[in-house]
């Protein structure tokens, strides 16, 4: 095995182990020394493969951002419309924070530890920045194409994330349930309302 390949699979390792550490416990409550002791590591290895807490936090939750993002960016090129764009992000999402509690978990946790004000503890928010950037870029163009309606781009945006936070804050209650065609339908009332307020002013 080439040591490109063991560090690949000491990056995973690391990750998966301080994700579950920090799922369970809070980000602010672990330091990065019982990170270590948790995983079997050293401090320096640990340091080698992460630079501080907060470039760990980035990572645990930086490919799957990045892919999702890449998806929705695609589908978009690929003429994916702005309703099917919600539908796909509303469904995965409800995938992914319904397929485990811990993830969940995580990011109540980061966002606990982002509020906290420590300097490099922004994660949560940049995250956020980067997601809502993207939909703005593609909700503007829509606005450009007479897709919305002018200016509407903005409040489908902080609807789309209050169903997102939804999924997040309920998906610990096993007494509510998301049927197979909440995703779908939510994206049904936000553009319908949308377009419904708009046309009356």
């Amino acid at each position: 095995m080439s040591n490109h390949t063991k560090e690949i699979k000491m990056r995973r390792r690391i990750i998966n182990k301080a994700f579950n550490l920090m799922s369970r416990k809070g980000i602010d409550a672990v330091s990065m020394r019982e990170i270590a002791q948790h995983i079997g590591v050293t401090k320096p290895v640990l340091y080698y493969y992460f630079k501080d807490k907060e470039d760990l936090c980035k990572s645990i939750i930086g490919e799957g951002v990045a892919d999702f993002n890449d998806e929705l960016t695609k589908a978009y090129k690929s003429g994916a419309s702005l309703t099917e764009l919600a539908t796909f992000a509303f469904k995965t999402h409800k995938e992914f924070f319904l397929k485990d509690k811990k993830n969940a978990s995580f990011v109540l946790h980061l966002l606990s530890y982002s509020l906290n004000g420590k300097k490099g503890s922004q994660t949560f928010f940049r995250v956020k920045s980067e997601r809502k950037q993207l939909f703005d870029s593609l909700l503007k163009q829509a606005e450009r194409d007479g897709v919305i309606p002018k200016g509407s781009g903005g409040d489908i945006v902080h609807l789309i994330s209050a169903v997102i936070a939804h999924f997040i804050l309920n998906s610990y209650n096993v007494e509510f349930v998301f049927d197979k065609d909440f995703p779908q339908r939510m994206t049904d009332i936000i553009f319908a309302g949308v377009r419904e307020y708009y046309n009356k002013r």
